[in-house]
């Protein structure tokens, strides 16, 4: 073999390697995101066939039961179709949500789900943040109407305890 050859030849087997190399790191990414989902699915399924969650799902189910099934805008049919497939994911196995969530990843549908969840958890910490605030601001007014309900005690006549014993101290 000349000199030629031999370099093309290396120059191949770099440039396999190299695309080799870029596929499988790509590929090994998107299976562990899609591992990654498929294993909060599992602990939330753990947690639905929980006998304990029962009276949640039943509850949960009769909110859903109460929304109207007719969709009336293209919103409501997407919700529906969202609704009819993760109740269809629950008779999955892992095999078959790994598959799955592995196709959705590959193709970058699930960003989108993503998105939203993110969004759900934000909404949620902003709420807890609101709602300590507004339990803040409640304490708040509360001590200010008991140093007020004290300072009306002082209205109704009666002497403070400083008051009191300069009285007896001068008597």
């Amino acid at each position: 073999m000349d000199e030629d050859t031999l370099a093309v030849c290396i120059l191949l087997f770099a440039a396999i390697f190299i695309v080799g190399f870029g596929f499988s790191l790509a590929f090994s990414i998107t299976a562990c995101v899609a591992w990654g989902r498929t294993k909060q699915w599992k602990k939330e399924k753990a947690h639905r066939n929980n006998p304990d969650a029962e009276e949640i799902l039943l509850a949960a189910s009769e909110n859903e039961n109460d929304s109207d099934l007719d969709p009336e805008d293209s919103d409501d049919e997407a919700e529906l179709k969202v609704r009819e497939e993760a109740r269809q994911d629950w008779t999955l196995t892992t095999k078959q949500k790994f598959r799955k969530e592995l196709k959705k990843a590959w193709k970058g549908t699930g960003i989108v789900e993503a998105r939203r969840i993110q969004e759900r958890e934000e909404r949620k910490k902003v709420a807890k943040a609101v709602a300590k605030e507004l339990a803040k601001m409640e304490r708040k007014r509360e001590r200010k109407a008991n140093k007020a309900g004290s300072s009306s005690a002082e209205a109704d006549g009666l002497p403070t305890y400083h008051n009191a014993m300069a009285n007896d101290q001068k008597q």
